[in-house]
């Protein structure tokens, strides 16, 4: 599937997916990752969400957080996360504490924020 994935086979990875179905077998998560970050990353997302919801009914959980980032990313632009559910099918954006830090706390590395530790290395180069 990997293979497939990589060189632009969607159509005939497609067709290996519904062989392996067939024979009453189930592709595992990173096969069903693959898939849906091949349309996630070529901006289909309804494709992707199907793929993501069959992924949940056949192996109760979602792929890993590199297949669905762009997921979330296409469902946050668009501004669908809430009629789409989510939030319910995945959980919480993994890195949303490191992006609203970044954002919105203070770092130590400005100017304002570094004045005091400045000066606690200027002592001790005086000793």
């Amino acid at each position: 599937m990997d293979m497939l994935v990589k060189n632009k086979e969607i159509d005939r990875a497609i067709q290996f997916k519904e062989k392996v179905e067939s024979q009453g077998r189930n592709l595992d998560i990173l096969s069903y990752g693959l898939l849906m970050e091949y349309y996630a990353n070529r901006d289909q997302l309804e494709p992707a969400l199907s793929l993501l919801k069959e992924t949940i009914s056949i192996h109760k959980y979602p792929p890993g957080e590199r297949s669905l980032s762009k997921i979330r990313i296409i469902c946050r632009q668009r501004d669908i996360e809430k009629e789409v559910g989510l939030v319910a099918m995945i959980g919480e954006d993994p890195v949303k504490w490191f992006k609203h830090g970044e954002k919105n706390l203070k770092r130590e590395y400005s100017k304002k924020g570094n004045r005091f530790v400045n000066e606690g290395r200027n002592i001790f180069t005086r000793i």
